[in-house]
């Protein structure tokens, strides 16, 4: 039984059923002896065997440094295996600062392994910035691999040493609140395949040029929530390893260029910017996190972006793209033609849209846009607590054209609808896709986790019944969960819209 949910019943019942408390605090002290004594007669039994200290030395280094301290202490031969860990990790969690700041700096101090290969420290750095860079340094002597930094509780952001710049063995760096030099001068960090910034400080243009200049092994970048930066250009032109790249809520940035033969995965999460991608043709994952706008999204400022993921075979988006999509013109000349999106995503097996924040969108826009899907094979569409809004355009266009849209999705097989309320557009999504899909195997539909919305039982019934009749594919199944209750197992690549 997990320990923090003995403590809360312990505590619960402490002052109403003491005995229960005792007979609780008394089998978990068992539990917990047998535990010890079978874990110290595990050890004794390998501190009896004829290995010789400098193979044990080297096993125990590959532990964490909090479980080679409990080693010591179970087993005099392991007493000082500490000494030689390559995982540093730190966090102050219960602990009080002063005394973590001394158990560091001791550890530092009796160091005796030739290789840290991780440094993890997670405080608030404020009044020790001398300390961390004195650590860093010693960690930098001994080959370090991977450095995190999470000073995400700090008043003020940790200026990283200039030492950090010229470190030859480190592969990642994950930096939480930290202030890096806008144009540094790099004669180390040529391993760096892992770049992970998150409310970052003063990461320029240049800063990002420097790093790809230098970085050629780089991989992977994630910048989250960082300032100070306008115009993003990535050139990974002879880049032979980058594979992924993240841009999350970083509100500073306007445009975002992207040159990048090798480029496989994209995220992006914050407001509309200009999108500007070449060479691309390697792009297979995607994932466009939108936020709502207040005014109708042109389609002009997403079409080309739209053009660069058209090789994509798994794509996530939410419904302020789907909106920047959507046709609210009619052709000049024609009576009741919309100009409608005519690129087509040939490859895209995948696709899931997150309605919420969607003001303009109905049933036909995501019709149009599944069109132009003609491999799409996995469907996934998230409604949380979004509810279609059709208008005008829907009444006096939309609802015929859709009536009258005859179109087959003969790879689509799996199709799952979160947040179904049995609302009357929700109704005519369904109907659409089971006439659609002639090939479809199943659609489930998981109700919303919102206690403020009423399902009744009678249109359960009611539609369900109907829908049968709907089904294009007669091996079709339909499938109703509570949300509680899902027992659906096919789970789309982004489970969530952000990442971070």
């Amino acid at each position: 039984m997990d320990m923090n949910i003995v403590n809360m019943i312990m505590n619960t019942h402490s002052q109403e059923n003491p005995a229960a408390m005792s007979l609780l605090a008394e089998e978990q002290n068992e539990k917990k002896m047998r535990r010890d004594f079978h874990r110290r007669r595990r050890l004794s039994c390998l501190a009896s065997v004829n290995i010789p200290d400098d193979l044990l030395e080297n096993i125990f280094s590959f532990l964490p440094i909090r479980q080679a301290v409990r080693m010591g202490v179970v087993s005099p031969r392991f007493r000082y295996s500490w000494r030689f860990s390559r995982k540093l990790h730190f966090e102050q969690g219960n602990t009080r600062r002063t005394v973590l700041i001394r158990v560091i700096d001791r550890v530092f101090r009796l160091h005796r392994g030739p290789i840290i290969k991780s440094l993890r420290l997670s405080f608030i750095p404020t009044g020790v910035e001398a300390c961390i860079h004195r650590w860093i340094e010693k960690a930098a002597e001994k080959k370090l691999e991977e450095l995190d930094l999470d000073f995400g509780e700090a008043a003020e952001a940790y200026r990283l040493p200039p030492g950090f710049y010229n470190i030859e063995t480190i592969k990642v760096v994950k930096l939480h609140y930290c202030e890096v030099d806008h144009s540094p001068t790099l004669k180390g960090l040529t391993l760096l395949t892992t770049l992970i910034l998150k409310k970052t400080i003063h990461v320029t243009t240049r800063f990002i040029e420097i790093i790809f200049e230098n970085c050629m092994s780089l991989e992977y970048l994630d910048m989250t929530q960082c300032y100070g930066i306008r115009q993003m250009r990535i050139h990974a032109e002879n880049h032979k390893r980058f594979r992924v790249l993240k841009i999350g809520d970083c509100l500073d940035i306007a445009e975002l260029m992207v040159y990048a033969p090798t480029l496989r995965t994209f995220h992006y999460s914050g407001t509309l910017i200009e999108f500007d991608f070449w060479h691309v043709a390697q792009l297979r994952e995607a994932l466009v996190n939108l936020q709502p706008s207040k005014r109708f999204t042109p389609y002009s400022l997403l079409g080309r972006l739209l053009h660069d993921l058209v090789h994509v075979n798994v794509l996530s988006f939410t419904g302020t793209f789907l909106e920047g999509l959507c046709s609210r013109e009619i052709k000049e000349g024609s009576s009741g033609t919309f100009d409608e999106m005519q690129l087509s995503l040939w490859q895209l097996k995948e696709l899931q849209v997150f309605m919420e924040g969607a003001n303009f969108c109905n049933v036909y826009d995501i019709a149009c846009f599944l069109n132009n899907c003609p491999l799409l094979e996995k469907l996934f569409i998230d409604l949380h607590e979004f509810s279609f809004e059709c208008g005008y355009f829907w009444e006096a266009h939309h609802r015929e054209l859709l009536e009258k849209r005859k179109h087959s999705f003969e790879k689509l097989s799996f199709i799952k609808i979160k947040g179904f309320k049995y609302h009357e557009y929700e109704i005519e999504l369904v109907k659409y896709l089971l006439k659609s899909a002639i090939n479809l195997q199943k659609l489930v539909l998981v109700t919303p986790n919102d206690k403020r919305t009423k399902i009744y039982e009678t249109d359960v019934v009611l539609y369900d019944s109907i829908m049968w009749c709907w089904k294009a594919s007669p091996r079709a199944q339909i499938k109703v969960y509570k949300h509680f209750n899902e027992r659906c197992y096919a789970d789309p690549k982004h489970p969530r819209k952000t990442w971070f």
